[in-house]
């Protein structure tokens, strides 16, 4: 069974907690972000890029050129 509330609370009524303004929500959050490491950052952005490790690569037509060059021989 869903239990619906009947009355809804005026906002109004409540002024125990202070609504903060949007530039303060930014300010806070802010300050928030300011405290992550890297790696939290990393793991909380929106777009997260691959952080993934590949050794260097080798073009074959390099080794193939210092193979073939007259100083190698």
């Amino acid at each position: 069974m869903i239990s619906v509330r009947s009355e809804t609370p005026d906002e109004s009524e409540d002024d125990s907690v202070p609504v903060p303004t949007p530039e303060e929500i930014r300010e806070r959050a802010t300050a928030i972000r300011h405290r992550w490491s890297a790696k939290t950052r990393r793991r909380r952005s929106v777009n997260p890029t691959e952080q993934h490790w590949y050794p260097p690569g080798i073009k074959v037509a390099d080794i193939q050129a210092d193979l073939d060059s007259p100083t190698n021989n």
